[in-house]
């Protein structure tokens, strides 16, 4: 693979991420996260008459009026919940799956938000903390502990693996769509100053693009009896699923292409493309598993 390509290669990423077009539409001012969250309808302050029913269903807010929801919000579908800061509400007059054979009414129930924008038919059910995050329509959010960003979060980009060699010398800063034929390149051209130079200069590029304010749950991606998501970006239709924790990590997925971490599974600092798997105890820690990639039954990926 020639220099040229190798960046080519970087900077069309930076072009056509779902991700940077994600995180690019919440960081737009003014209120780019309402928007991303409502698809542009707008979010207008609540009545009396439904601060007045909320309340009546058990919720408390630390200030009614930085809470805000579209038309057609249903307050019926808000129950036993607190909420703290700027807080975006959608629609909730629908279902979702939450378990094969289980549908549920979408809404929000006995959950704490804090500073979040919540799309329209979104499930949020016995979440302990909701922290700064855009959670998009379709999304399942169901019993957790902590789902929190932090302010200024990168989920993942621009970490060094040492490839190659366990003692340095050969690291290489990964982004959402590295290829293996990109790590390769880069983990063997140390003595190719200006290459490695170009390289960093453009992931620099990526992970300036992908910083964030807030962290997204793109649509349809689900969540559930996880006890910790921090700093990470969902991608669409991903599986979060009785997870010990993912940490600061872009995880890549569609509909077609499902990224899951389930069942135990430990991730952080990493990156976790299309069509990914996590499962069974298996742990994946500053690493980068391209398109498919499996690891299962307390496999270890470190560094990789």
């Amino acid at each position: 693979m020639k220099d040229t390509d190798i960046l080519k290669v970087v900077r069309e990423a930076i072009g056509t991420s779902e991700l940077i077009r994600s995180v690019s539409a919440v960081k737009q001012v003014p209120n780019g996260a309402q928007r991303s969250a409502t698809g542009g309808a707008k979010a207008l302050p609540l009545s009396e008459a439904v601060i007045a029913e909320l309340e009546k269903n058990g919720n408390v807010a630390e200030d009614w009026k930085k809470v805000k929801a579209v038309d057609g919000f249903n307050p019926s579908r808000v129950r036993n919940s607190f909420f703290y800061g700027d807080i975006v509400l959608g629609r909730f007059d629908g279902k979702v799956k939450v378990a094969e054979g289980a549908e549920l009414p979408t809404g929000i129930y006995n959950s704490t938000l804090t500073d979040c924008c919540v799309a329209s038919n979104v499930l949020v059910c016995d979440v302990k903390l909701l922290s700064n995050y855009v959670v998009k329509e379709g999304a399942v959010l169901f019993n957790n502990g902590l789902v929190c960003t932090e302010r200024g979060a990168t989920f993942g980009n621009g970490a060094e693996l040492p490839i190659a060699i366990e003692t340095g010398g050969r690291e290489v800063r990964i982004y959402g769509e590295i290829t293996v034929d990109v790590a390769g390149k880069i983990a063997t051209s140390r003595a190719d100053k200006k290459l490695l130079r170009e390289y960093n200069e453009a992931v620099d590029s990526y992970v300036d693009a992908v910083t964030s304010e807030k962290g997204l749950i793109e649509r349809g991606a689900v969540i559930k009896n996880t006890r910790k998501v921090l700093n990470t970006y969902v991608g669409s239709y991903a599986l979060i699923d009785n997870a010990t924790a993912v940490v600061n990590t872009s995880i890549l997925s569609n509909k077609e292409e499902r990224a899951e971490i389930s069942e135990g599974a430990y991730v952080s600092d990493s990156v976790i493309q299309w069509g990914s798997e996590v499962t069974s105890m298996a742990i994946v820690d500053t690493s980068a598993l391209t398109e498919h990639s499996h690891v299962e039954r307390h496999g270890k990926v470190t560094q990789s």
